[in-house]
């Protein structure tokens, strides 16, 4: 009877490991989604402090919300991370000429936590 029981537990334990690997494909699909879900949270706040801002060079004229410029990934000033599709750099650069005016909203840029 001994002799059953490491066969039992190494059998129980290789079908625990078997479960678990096909739980964390699914916790993995769930990730990817909330990712998604994250990067629209993000382009909605720099489209909200935009708004707070004038841009009289259209400095930030790439910056909207339609189906042509809608991925801030592509938007001038914006560098995202290729792996995860958040942002990691805001560049609001111009020159002695061109640049941004007005008061700035940073409660919108709360959103942004992942830069």
């Amino acid at each position: 009877m001994t002799n059953y029981i490491p066969k039992i537990f190494y059998a129980l334990l290789f079908l625990l490991l078997l479960n678990s690997g096909s739980t964390l494909q699914f916790k993995n699909v769930t990730t990817e989604n909330a990712e998604s879900k994250c990067t629209e949270w993000e382009k909605q706040a720099l489209l909200k402090f935009r708004q707070s801002i004038y841009d009289n060079f259209d400095i930030l004229s790439t910056w909207r919300d339609d189906e042509k410029d809608g991925d801030r990934c592509k938007w001038k000033g914006i560098e995202c991370n290729n792996e995860t599709g958040h942002m990691k750099k805001l560049d609001f650069r111009g020159d002695d000429t061109k640049y941004l005016q007005g008061v700035i909203d940073f409660t919108s840029l709360i959103a942004l936590e992942n830069m």
